[in-house]
């Protein structure tokens, strides 16, 4: 003869089965995006890193001026993660619970056939626009994750846009 379970144990596991997914739907729409900005303009700035499910970059974009220095300090809330730059070779870890710094050095040149941004030492040059030589884009790096932190790991995206400096008057 098997041994049975008492009616009570039975009724608890049973209220437990039904009670854990309805806690888990109740509370899911908690653990939404952190309230943040998207775009930061500034020189000194805080990014925070969580899981894509979490909202990833906290701003996801970084914007300076050509000419100014830009200062940004990393903190990973959850796990580990990464800031990576590819055309600046920039690979910085970013461990849970830690802050990292990291500083870009800005610049522009103009010339009569095209204008240029540097950042870091690196050289990025672009032709002027026939006709409109005041014209000038601004240079947009896309940065990213490179350490897979979680099923909406690539989500985990974002920019670094460095606007032309104003233009100046003849």
């Amino acid at each position: 003869m098997s041994p049975r379970r008492s009616k009570p144990e039975s009724e608890r596991l049973l209220i437990a089965i039904a009670v854990v997914p309805s806690l888990f739907f109740l509370l899911f729409p908690l653990l939404k995006p952190l309230p943040a900005a998207t775009v930061s303009e500034g020189r000194n700035v805080l990014v925070l890193a969580s899981a894509g499910e979490l909202g990833g970059f906290k701003p996801s974009v970084l914007k300076v001026v050509a000419g100014e220095r830009l200062n940004v300090s990393f903190w990973a809330m959850d796990v580990g993660h990464s800031f990576n730059l590819p055309q600046l070779n920039v690979d910085l870890a970013l461990p849970p619970g830690e802050t990292r710094d990291l500083s870009f050095e800005t610049g522009f040149e103009e010339d009569a056939g095209e204008y240029r941004y540097l950042v870091n030492g690196r050289r990025f040059s672009f032709p002027k626009a026939p006709g409109s030589p005041s014209l000038r884009a601004p240079l947009v790096l896309e940065f990213k994750c490179n350490r897979y932190c979680s099923p909406a790991h690539w989500g985990m995206r974002g920019q670094l846009v460095i606007d032309p400096p104003a233009a100046s008057s003849p």
